[in-house]
């Protein structure tokens, strides 16, 4: 069954897979983001948020291409990339809830964890 959220004064009804997998990373990365950032006031630039879907080319025009590559070639096309944004943007609609905070702590600590290893293990490598 598709995932219902509150979107603002919407129904967003999380109905691809793909889709809901990139609105669930955007309001991650739009709650990290806020976390570590220092600005204090609470805004959205357009050129933050192209970022997160496009990269600038020489002249400054963004591009749907990373790394000289189409991204509507991926498997999964668009819907990702679209999820992203919409989850990126919801981040200012709908605060955290604690079980997102408690996710997303978890995964920073497990990356964390799992850098320290592999830290140590090339430390360990080194010293052999």
């Amino acid at each position: 069954m598709a995932e219902e959220l509150q979107w603002g004064q919407a129904r967003l009804i999380l109905n691809l897979e793909a889709f809901a997998r990139g609105y669930h990373q955007g309001r991650k990365y739009y709650f990290e983001e806020r976390e570590l950032s220092e600005r204090a006031c609470q805004c959205l630039a357009a050129s933050d948020l192209l970022w997160l879907i496009a990269v600038p080319d020489e002249s400054g025009h963004y591009q749907l291409v990373d790394e000289s590559r189409l991204l509507t070639e991926l498997p999964e096309g668009i819907a990702p990339m679209l999820g992203l944004i919409v989850g990126y943007l919801s981040g200012p609609l709908q605060p955290e809830s604690a079980e997102e905070r408690q996710q997303r702590q978890a995964e920073f600590q497990a990356l964390r964890q799992g850098a320290g290893s592999l830290s140590e293990s090339r430390q360990a490598g080194a010293a052999s």
